[in-house]
């Protein structure tokens, strides 16, 4: 008998299970490693934040709005990709850089946003506390 592909919503079910899991599993582990609860916060605000800023986009053409969530995706990868593969040295290098400079990332990706769309974007956390979610 041949085996029938699963359904999308069945793969989706599947995928958010799995992803709720690994958002659950780092934040225990980042607890039991010593990170401050602001740590802890901030990491969910970045999850909280991405997972709103997909769902409340709001372009006509709904490929134009396609295409939004599927560049912010990429550049999302291209971002965590960069900063934690490749080079062992060098890598090692930007971490360090990137901890020990509060904000500087912060400041080049507010300024790249500026250049790629003419806007005025603020994308600094003033989170201190896990609490309730945005999603």
């Amino acid at each position: 008998m041949i085996e029938q592909p699963e359904s999308l919503e069945t793969r989706i079910e599947k995928r958010a299970d799995t992803l709720a899991a690994s958002v659950k599993d780092i934040a225990g582990q980042m607890k039991g490693e010593g990170f401050s609860e602001k740590a802890i916060a901030a990491y969910f605000e970045a999850l909280e934040e991405l997972v709103y800023k997909m769902k409340s986009v709001h372009l006509s053409d709904p490929k134009e709005q396609e295409n939004f969530v599927l560049e912010i995706a990429d550049a999302v990868k291209t971002i965590t990709g960069g900063l934690t593969m490749g080079d062992g040295e060098q890598r090692s290098t930007d971490q360090y850089i990137i901890a020990t400079h509060r904000g500087e990332l912060t400041d080049k990706i507010r300024q790249a946003l500026q250049e790629a769309t003419g806007g005025s974007h603020d994308i600094r956390s003033d989170t201190t506390t896990i609490g309730e979610g945005i999603v």
